[in-house]
């Protein structure tokens, strides 16, 4: 493959990526009123059922100040609760409300129908083709 070649493929790549993650701040900002941060604090509370404020600073790789700014935000919104950890009394495990609950729901899904969308255009190999690519580019080479 040219280097001219790898530049066109990764700068449609980047343009995904970027397309994307405005559909996504879009979509939040009108129909959630939520900020594409909420999402992505409630993305990692999803994912992650023993959530601290630590564990959310070190993934973003950003203070546990500004991640606690966000949680009380939220929290006064009533998207997330804190319960002190059994563990490690000095830790609260954050996890998403119902309502936060259904509203992530309601972003999943159309993240489904767009899945489903691909899939009966597609083979069923071709998809999961996709979604290892994918993986791929989600790994964390670090680990």
């Amino acid at each position: 493959m040219s280097y001219i070649a790898s530049m066109e493929r990764a700068e449609r790549f980047r343009k995904i990526k970027l397309d994307l993650s405005l559909r996504e701040l879009k979509r939040a900002q009108n129909d959630m009123d939520v900020s594409y941060q909420d999402l992505l604090y409630m993305d990692i509370i999803y994912f992650h059922p023993e959530t601290t404020v630590s564990y959310i600073a070190d993934v973003l790789n950003i203070a546990g100040t500004a991640v606690t700014v966000r949680l009380n935000r939220m929290e006064k919104n009533g998207w997330i609760t804190r319960t002190r950890s059994e563990s490690d009394r000095r830790q609260y495990i954050i996890s998403l409300t119902g309502e936060a609950m259904e509203m992530y729901r309601e972003y999943e899904d159309e993240w489904s129908t767009r899945m489903d969308s691909l899939c009966e255009k597609y083979s069923e190999s071709k998809a999961d083709e996709l979604l290892d690519m994918l993986e791929i580019l989600t790994r964390d080479d670090r680990e």
